[in-house]
């Protein structure tokens, strides 16, 4: 959910959206980091690692969103890159949801 801080931030302000995104990547990657030490070694994809896994893949699209966004302010489409933030606002939300009804209901 840090990932998401990228849309409410101005277009303009490439450098705080992308600093944004690479935290929420790097959080995600401590964060595995963390739990490999506290869970036993699987053959096998646990309920969380499923989680975890989306996690970083929307992190990851939150900051290929910001460079779409920075590439759109670079062509002084400013409109265009605040239609993108407004319908990432929503559609990230809604995919995390399916990534934990995924993860841990079905």
């Amino acid at each position: 959910m840090m990932s998401w801080t990228v849309f409410w931030a101005p277009p303009a302000q490439i450098a705080v959206q992308f600093g944004f995104s690479a935290t929420s990547i790097l959080t995600v990657i401590a964060y595995r980091f963390a739990l490999a030490n506290q869970v036993p070694p699987l053959s096998y994809s646990t309920r969380l690692d499923v989680f975890l896994n989306g996690a970083f893949i929307l992190a990851f699209l939150a900051l290929v969103e910001v460079i779409l966004t920075a590439r759109l302010i670079y062509r002084e489409r400013i409109a265009a890159a605040e239609r993108v933030d407004f319908h990432a606002r929503w559609a990230f939300p809604l995919l995390l949801s399916a990534v934990a009804l995924r993860a841990f209901y079905l």
